[in-house]
């Protein structure tokens, strides 16, 4: 009866025990979660930064290549409005 007596005994203290590491575990696993939360939200903040910055590059890029093929278009047109014999006389040619 003894044995019985001491075997109940210790069951409620192993299962505080068990409770205890649990409840420590857990609020270990909702720390790290908070953290990663927030290592997450701040790289997606940098994510978004460099993503603005490098469209703005790339439309400034685009902006520059885009007055080029007009002027080409432009010059393109005005030598084709002259004509052959006209771009003779311009260049001296003849």
């Amino acid at each position: 009866m003894a044995q019985a007596s001491q075997a109940t005994e210790a069951l409620p203290i192993k299962y505080d025990t068990a409770i205890a590491v649990l409840q420590t575990e857990f609020k270990n696993i909702n720390e790290k979660l908070d953290r990663h939360a927030t290592e997450t939200y701040r790289l997606l903040r940098e994510f978004q930064v460099e993503n603005a910055k490098q469209h703005g590059e790339l439309a400034s890029r685009i902006d520059k290549l885009e007055r080029w093929r007009f002027m080409l278009i432009g010059a393109g047109i005005v030598f084709g409005g002259l004509g052959y014999s006209g771009i003779e006389k311009l260049l001296g040619m003849h």
